[in-house]
């Protein structure tokens, strides 16, 4: 064997454990950038429940279980504020793909985080689902969710418990 021949088998032995370190450390970055994106889905709805406890009253909350026509403009207004902040963070949680996309996840997240169990809440996340079930801005299977959650809202399969 010469040495130029010698050169090149180092040089090629070289570069596939460079390639191979840079594989291991994209597997370590997604790894890191899930669980930070985690951190900031929890993050970001218990801010969402903490700001709604302190910007509404009990008066708006009875309100918000009637419907909402019956709340002000002011209340509607931070009532929907929340419903699409609380559905943009699902919407994006899925479209990562977090918690493998499991459907058990997503529909405790839709009737907890999104205030379900107000009829007011409901109404805002149905015009959501009306606005994007046509278009690609979020997938079908979300879509699909949200109708089944909705439905079962209305069918009284869920929301009318003795711990609402």
């Amino acid at each position: 064997m010469e040495l130029i021949e010698i050169a090149q088998l180092v040089t090629g032995t070289a570069t596939l454990i460079v390639a191979l370190i840079l594989v291991y450390q994209l597997r370590q970055q997604h790894k890191d950038s899930d669980s930070s994106m985690s951190f900031q889905a929890v993050n970001l709805h218990n801010e969402n429940q903490r700001w709604f406890s302190e910007n509404f009253s009990n008066e708006s909350i009875e309100k918000m279980k009637i419907g909402l026509s019956s709340l002000d403009e002011k209340d509607e207004n931070k009532l929907r504020a929340l419903v699409h902040n609380s559905f943009m963070t699902i919407t994006t949680e899925f479209r990562l793909g977090r918690r493998k996309r499991l459907k058990d996840y997503y529909k405790y997240a839709l009737q907890r985080f999104a205030l379900l169990k107000y009829k007011a809440s409901r109404e805002i996340l149905e015009e959501i689902y009306i606005s994007t079930k046509n278009s690609k801005a979020v997938k079908d299977e979300l879509n699909d969710l949200i109708s089944e959650v909705l439905d079962d809202y209305e069918n009284k399969k869920i929301g009318e418990s003795r711990w609402n």
